[in-house]
C-alpha cells in the first residue's frame, strides 16, 4: 500500500514539476486578450457606489482585485461572486483597478501563471459650496406676526 501511495505521489509531483520546469505538458497561457473589464460609473463622486466587473471573458478562477490606493474605495462586497464587486468611493483622485486571475483548462491544477489586466477610474471631489454666488431674500421683510413669509433664491443655484 505504501508503494502504491508513493508511486501516485511521485507521479503527481512529476506532472506538477513538469509544468513548472517545462516538461510533462504545457501550462495554459493567460487569456488577457479575451477578458474585458468595466467600471460603472467610471467617473464617480465621493460616496457613490462603484461596480467593478468582468464584462467579457473568464477571469474568475483564483482571482483577486487590487487597487492602486487601497483607501480609494471602501466597503467592497461581491455582488456576483467572481464577476462583480461593488465598493463605495472614498477618496478623490484617479486610480487603477487591477484584476488578477489564473486561466485554467480542464481542472484547477492546470492553470496559467497569474494574469493581470488594469483599468483606470476617477473619483471626483464633492463640489464646494460658494455662498457668495447665492442670494437669498425673504418677503415680506420686515414681517408681522401672522404674515405668510416666502423665502426665495434670488440669484445663483441653491436648488440641490
Amino acid at each position: 500500500m505504501k508503494k502504491l501511495f508513493l508511486s501516485f505521489f511521485l507521479f503527481y509531483l512529476f506532472l506538477n514539476l513538469g509544468q513548472v520546469f517545462g516538461f510533462g505538458g504545457t501550462r495554459p497561457q493567460c487569456n488577457t486578450n479575451e477578458v474585458q473589464l468595466s467600471i460603472s460609473p467610471n467617473h464617480s463622486n465621493l460616496g457613490d457606489v462603484i461596480r467593478f466587473f468582468v464584462s467579457s471573458g473568464d477571469a474568475s478562477t483564483w482571482w483577486r482585485n487590487e487597487f492602486s490606493d487601497p483607501n480609494a474605495v471602501i466597503n467592497c462586497n461581491e455582488t456576483r461572486f467572481g464577476w462583480e464587486t461593488q465598493c463605495r468611493a472614498n477618496k478623490p483622485g484617479t486610480f487603477t483597478w487591477t484584476r488578477i486571475w489564473r486561466h485554467c483548462e480542464g481542472n484547477f491544477d492546470n492553470c496559467s501563471e497569474e494574469c493581470r489586466k488594469t483599468v483606470s477610474f476617477t473619483i471626483n471631489p464633492r463640489p464646494q459650496c460658494n455662498t457668495n454666488e447665492v442670494q437669498l431674500s425673504v418677503s415680506p421683510n420686515p414681517s408681522n406676526l401672522g404674515d405668510v413669509i416666502r423665502f426665495f433664491v434670488s440669484s445663483g443655484d441653491a436648488t440641490t
